[in-house]
């Protein structure tokens, strides 16, 4: 492990990847491409690109178990065969029938998860339109309880107005009658 440098890493995983290489030509190359299943699924398949990924992923792997038993002159060789047989091993795991209901299991779940991205997509939406409304009611409120406090202080004024001309009547009536 202590022989894994950055250089050495950058080796393994391109012998991978040429490995994962050699394994998508032996089969024959396949393009990426979207396909259609009976069903009216989509699916996306990576085709050789994914050979190269687990190609890449496998020799490090491989690498590193093989460095453990004091053997890492014969691991760098190890890590390209890896690289072409993992994913030929992998190919054939990927075929079984037990592999098919996964992925369909997995595709139903991504499914679903789309369908709860759209349902919080339409709650923050619908979030959204009743913080509006709540910002509006505030400032019909505030603009109300201003009115409220306009008429306050108008009655209050004629209140006060009305009781100033109610004691001049008052002063009036005491003058004449002295």
């Amino acid at each position: 492990m202590e022989n894994l440098t950055p250089e050495t890493l950058v080796i393994l995983l391109s012998l991978g990847a040429l490995g994962g290489l050699v394994a998508a030509l032996a089969r024959g190359l396949r393009l990426p491409r979207i396909r259609e299943d009976d069903d009216g699924s989509s699916n996306i398949e990576i085709g050789f690109l994914g050979d190269i990924i687990i190609g890449a992923i496998a020799a490090p792997v491989v690498w590193v178990f093989n460095s453990l038993t004091n053997n890492p002159e014969g691991a760098f060789f190890v890590a390209f065969v890896t690289g072409t047989l993992g994913v030929a091993a992998l190919q054939a795991v990927s075929s079984s029938d037990a592999f098919k209901k996964d992925k369909n299991f997995l595709v139903q779940q991504l499914a679903d998860q789309n369908d709860i991205m759209e349902q919080i997509r339409k709650l923050k939406q619908e979030q959204e339109q009743l913080e509006t409304e709540n910002q509006r009611l505030k400032d019909e409120n505030a603009q109300l309880e201003q009115r409220r406090a306009r008429l306050r202080d108008e009655t209050f004024d004629d209140t006060i107005a009305s009781a100033d001309m109610l004691e001049d009547d008052d002063d009036e009536e005491q003058t004449r009658e002295q």
